[in-house]
């Protein structure tokens, strides 16, 4: 994916010097697109850790259902033995 750079000058008049980039103009560039990368990775991050401990949290959710799923069952069971 390429980025155009804009004209360095806001001319009327075109001039090809506008669009010429020396080698600071670059790192300049590269330096700002590290900058947003290095937030979207920490960003991610952030999303994975807090889906982690949503599943973590369904997790114990679910061990919790199922505890109750056998108290259930194990109840009707008894009510079945003893009728």
């Amino acid at each position: 994916m390429s980025i155009s750079l804009p004209p360095k000058s806001n001319s009327s008049i075109f001039n090809s010097k506008d669009f010429e980039r020396t080698n600071e103009d670059v790192i300049i560039s590269i330096n700002k697109l590290n900058v947003k990368y290095e937030q979207h990775i920490n960003e991610l991050k952030n999303q994975i850790e807090k889906l982690t401990y949503l599943v973590y949290e369904l997790q114990k959710i679910n061990i919790r259902v199922d505890d109750k799923t056998t108290e259930i069952t194990n109840g009707i069971q008894q009510i079945i033995e003893n009728t």
